[in-house]
């Protein structure tokens, strides 16, 4: 009689799972930062009432590479919220009014704070799953 070998379904080890979760991490810390040091321009912006106030070429170049990546949130309304981050900071950079920097900064301080408040509740969302997960070394 031949013995025959079952076909075993792809389960990615638990190595793969923490590279991809390192990665998830890095990404959201990635971002984090870019929104601390985009806030802080979008404050300098609003108190220099809009004036002479370029944006760094690094914090473009950072913001590129990041929203080439993704943002680290599921879902498409976290997805759409991140494009218009993406739009308003290009919408900023091409502003040649002062009061329209003024508000365009106001409107990306804004959205800023609500992409920080969704990569906390994937955070905390991923977190929770993790924790309440069958079996395994929790």
């Amino acid at each position: 009689m031949a013995v025959i070998e079952r076909a075993r379904p792809y389960t990615p080890s638990r190595a793969w799972g923490a590279t991809a979760l390192r990665n998830v991490a890095d990404c959201r810390n990635r971002w984090r930062a870019l929104l601390a040091r985009g806030a802080d321009l979008f404050e300098a912006i609003i108190i220099r009432d809009g004036e002479r106030s370029p944006v760094p070429l690094d914090l473009r170049h950072d913001l590129a590479s990041i929203c080439g990546e993704g943002f680290p949130v599921e879902g498409a309304t976290a997805q759409a919220v991140a494009a218009a981050y993406r739009d308003l900071f290009a919408a900023l950079t091409d502003a040649s009014i002062p009061r329209r920097r003024v508000a365009i900064a106001i409107a990306l301080k804004g959205v800023g704070e609500a992409l920080e408040s969704l990569i906390d509740d994937q955070q905390a969302q991923d977190a929770s799953a993790w924790r309440h997960r069958p079996g395994g070394d929790a």
